[in-house]
């Protein structure tokens, strides 16, 4: 099964400890394809391998739908993980969901099966699927966002135009989902794996380190109980609070 994790020259060295985490919490070996443009400057861990898609200049107005294309239409199986570079894992994957969510997208009965709730409003109005997913509905915004989870390589390349920006993919690609019939499938009870936005747009994400500081426990930051840091991560995220992306 492939593993493409998505970065750029500004995140590439951030894969680093977004690796190290990942193998910390599964027992699992993955191969992960980390799809860039410039290498890092820092060791990654060894089942992470470096993918160039040539020069970053090449592909202006942050255009991030050609380089990948190639890249994805080459996987052979119908479905792959995608990961992105400042989304770090912070508690153990659910190895018993995580195979049956390759299960139900490799058998084509869902088109995508994420690793995590969503927004409160996407959960919260899905309808249940079975006893450990729920499904979004038709014409939830965001359909396509492009979070974490096993994904069916020919939904993904529905939605990928030439030229586009992955916030174009997840906008104008959204608008186009709404009502396709897809099932898109969200975890039920517990994250397949739960991980935390480290920044907003090249910055700091100051909004979780606020939500963190003022609930009770000085370490959740989101609408449920899985999005909490324990001591080791939440040391980890306070560090890059002083780095500088751009």
């Amino acid at each position: 099964m492939r593993y493409v994790l998505f970065t750029s020259d500004k995140y590439v060295n951030l894969v680093a400890e977004q690796g190290r985490l990942w193998n910390k919490f599964t027992t699992r070996r993955f191969e992960v394809e980390v799809l860039g443009f410039a290498p890092p400057t820092v060791a990654y861990p060894d089942n992470y391998h470096f993918v160039s898609l040539g020069d970053q200049s090449d592909y202006p107005n942050k255009n991030w739908a050609d380089p990948i294309r190639p890249i994805i239409e080459g996987i052979e199986e119908n479905y792959f993980v995608l990961h992105w570079d400042d989304l770090f894992p912070i508690g153990s994957l659910n190895e018993e969901l995580f195979d049956e969510a390759v299960d139900l997208v490799s058998s084509r009965a869902a088109q995508k099966c994420t690793f995590f709730f969503g927004a409160r409003n996407q959960y919260l109005s899905s309808l249940r699927y079975n006893n450990n997913f729920v499904e979004l509905k038709q014409d939830i915004d965001y359909r396509v966002g492009l979070t974490p989870g096993i994904w069916s390589k020919d939904y993904f390349l529905k939605y990928l135009n030439p030229g586009d920006t992955s916030w174009d993919y997840e906008i104008r690609g959204s608008q186009s989902a709404r009502n396709d019939g897809a099932t898109l499938l969200l975890p039920r009870k517990q994250p397949i794996s739960p991980y935390i936005n480290m920044y907003d747009k090249g910055v700091f994400h100051y909004k979780h380190l606020n939500q963190m500081k003022s609930s009770k426990t000085g370490r959740n930051y989101g609408w449920n109980k899985f999005q909490k840091l324990e001591d080791e991560e939440y040391e980890m995220f306070l560090k890059h609070e002083k780095i500088k992306l751009y």
